[in-house]
Order: structure tokens, then C-alpha cells, then sequence
């Protein structure tokens, strides 16, 4: 069975690192290939687990490759892979990606809806990462909810401890994503502020992975409020294996997520997580148990979270070993790649 990916993005995200999960869980079942744009990392990320011969620049012609399957990941690659593929025959699935269509704005996000609306009969299924992205599609898209499932996001499990492996003085909380609108860093700084505010004792450093336009904005912001030497930008790290093993508490300051990998990162190697109350991280943490959430609108519930937990460490491993226990049973790399493959074998 040929499946042919299709990513608009071949940065660093969650889209095409979920893309090569599924492709290392499902080598044996499946002849994947990828289309992507070439400027980014994991083209070559593809291109080596794959051979070049199976990695092509997006946008393609879909009937080059002829695939059994075609698999599109993410608005933009979904509007060139059902276009490209209409009138072909070959069954598609779309998986959605973090279905949000507000976050475009008023008039691009009505766009949006309108093109989901119209492309929605040209997959065989449509696949949310989350039961909260499900009920989204549901309410704002329903021609396309008739097709679509929930195959929840997977991670490999990690094993190791729990706490810390790197010594620090200070309670080192992580932030990692894209610095762009939707994963919200700047909140990370008035959450770093709140903190000081609330207890200037407990001292926390906040570590925020990745790149993107709003470094400036962070940095600046970071001064103004004070906290210039409390956060910490790290840069886009492809591997955060390391850093979540020198972490004691992962904070989300998502304003929309599909099902983040991130998130599932933390969670298996045992942090408890401080999340913002929106889709995707709903469906991760349970309130009080593996982490806590808080509404956007309201940055010192972070803070008090956080500080509750960097003042108690035997909380901390509780809550981390919570996590971690949740992530194993729920979002496992192996139970996501066979309900892939289910749905591969139903629609060919």
C-alpha cells in the first residue's frame, strides 16, 4: 500500500513530526512517500528515513506518484492535495491539525470554513488529533464532520526519571513552540512576572524553545516587566529530549492547539504540565491529577500553579508521574500508527 504525505510546512512542528512517527511506526504495513516544501529541516529529516527518490517538493501532481493513499496534513497541504487530486479516484484522508478557523481572523477564517466546506466531499475521512478539535469541526463544519474520526496524537514513550537529571538552583519551567500568534510565548513573560509577584522567593527560570517572528517582542517585553533574567529563548531545538530532562515543569501558553506533541513530550518524560484551557490541551491533562489549566485571560492562575508546584516537590514528582502514566496509556506512537493504518485498509 503507496501512501503519499502532503505537508505545506516542512519546518520544525508538530505536523511533519507526526508525519515521521507515523512513517517509523508503520514502515512494515505501508510504502510512504512525502511531498513538503524543500527550505525546510525535515526534508532532509524524509529524505534520509525514506531515499530521495520517495520525498518530492509540494506542490506535486498527485497522479505522478500514483499513491493508493493520499494523506494531507494541515489546511494549506489539504487544499492543494484534494485539488490536485480531484477527479483521480485515489481514496484521501485529511487530517485536520489543529482545526481553528478564528485564528485566521474574521474574513480569513470565513475563507476557511468556506473551502472546508466545499473540499469536505473530496476525502474519503477526515482524522482530528483531539475529541475537543472534533467538536469544533462539528460546530463550525459539518459537512465535514460526517467523515471525520479522532485518531488521537502519539509519542514514543520515554523511561528514565522523573525528576530533573541536570542540577539547578532555580525550578526551571519550559515553554516550547513556534514564537507565532497561536502558541502565545509573550504570555510566558507576564506568567514569569506573576510569579515574582506572588513569591520573588521561589526562584524560576523560564525556558522557552523555539523561533519565530515574536522574538523581539519577547525579549522586549521581558525587560519592560523586569524578568529579563528569569526567561531564556533557547532557539529552535529539533530535540528536546535533553532539555525535558533538565526541566522540572512544562507550561502551555497555546491560544489553540490540535493535539500537542510537545505537550505529549513533557508528559512522558514525567513533567507535571501547567496548560492553558483550550482545545488539544483539554484532552491531555486532567485538571488536579497530571498538571493543571487555566484560562488565557487570566496569567497569575499560571502563576499560582507554578509556584505551588516549584514550592513542593513531592507534588511535582506526583503530578509528574501522573503525567507520564496518562501519556503511556493514552498517547502511545503505537496505538496512533495501527488506527492509521485501520483507516488506510478501510477507505483503499
Amino acid at each position: 500500500m503507496r501512501v503519499l504525505h502532503i505537508s505545506a510546512r516542512s519546518d520544525t512542528g508538530g505536523g511533519p513530526e507526526m508525519i515521521r512517527n507515523l512513517i517509523e511506526g508503520s514502515a512494515s504495513e505501508a510504502e510512504h512517500w512525502v511531498a513538503c516544501p524543500e527550505n525546510g529541516r525535515y526534508f532532509e529529516v524524509f529524505q534520509r528515513m525514506l531515499g530521495e527518490s520517495r520525498v518530492c517538493a509540494f506542490p506535486l501532481n498527485v497522479r505522478r506518484i500514483k499513491p493508493d493513499i493520499v494523506h494531507t496534513h494541515g489546511f494549506g497541504a489539504g487544499l492543494a492535495g484534494r485539488l490536485s487530486g480531484l477527479g483521480s479516484g485515489i481514496p484521501l484522508v485529511h487530517t485536520f491539525h489543529g482545526f481553528f478557523p478564528m485564528g485566521a481572523g474574521a474574513g480569513g477564517g470565513a475563507v476557511r470554513l468556506l473551502a472546508e466546506a466545499i473540499l469536505a466531499p473530496l476525502a474519503r475521512a477526515a482524522v482530528a488529533v483531539s475529541e475537543s478539535e472534533r467538536r469544533l469541526v462539528e460546530r463550525w463544519c459539518p459537512g465535514a464532520a460526517r467523515r471525520t474520526v479522532v485518531i488521537p496524537n502519539g509519542v514514543r514513550s520515554r523511561t528514565g526519571p522523573v525528576t530533573p537529571q541536570i542540577a539547578s538552583a532555580r525550578i526551571r519551567v519550559l515553554v516550547v513552540g513556534r514564537l507565532v500568534h497561536q502558541k502565545n510565548p509573550e504570555l510566558a513573560v507576564r506568567i514569569a512576572a506573576e510569579c515574582r509577584s506572588l513569591d520573588p522567593e521561589v526562584e524560576l527560570e523560564f525556558r522557552i524553545a523555539g523561533a519565530g517572528p515574536l522574538e523581539g517582542t519577547i525579549l522586549e517585553q521581558a525587560r519592560a516587566l523586569g524578568v529579563a533574567g528569569q526567561v531564556r529563548l533557547l532557539g529552535d531545538i529539533p530535540h528536546v529530549a535533553a532539555e525535558l530532562a533538565g526541566c522540572h515543569i512544562y507550561l502551555s501558553t497555546a491560544r489553540w492547539e490540535g493535539l500537542s506533541l510537545a505537550l505529549l513530550e513533557a508528559m512522558h518524560a514525567g513533567l507535571p504540565c501547567v496548560v492553558s484551557r483550550v482545545q488539544g490541551n483539554v484532552d491531555a491533562v486532567e485538571e488536579g491529577s497530571s498538571g493543571f489549566l487555566y484560562d488565557l485571560e487570566h496569567p497569575e492562575e499560571a502563576a499560582r500553579h507554578l509556584i505551588a508546584l516549584a514550592r513542593d516537590p513531592a507534588a511535582r514528582r506526583r503530578a509528574g508521574l501522573e503525567a507520564q502514566a496518562r501519556a503511556r496509556a493514552r498517547f502511545s506512537v503505537e496505538a496512533m500508527c495501527r488506527q492509521y493504518v485501520e483507516l488506510y485498509r478501510r477507505i483503499a
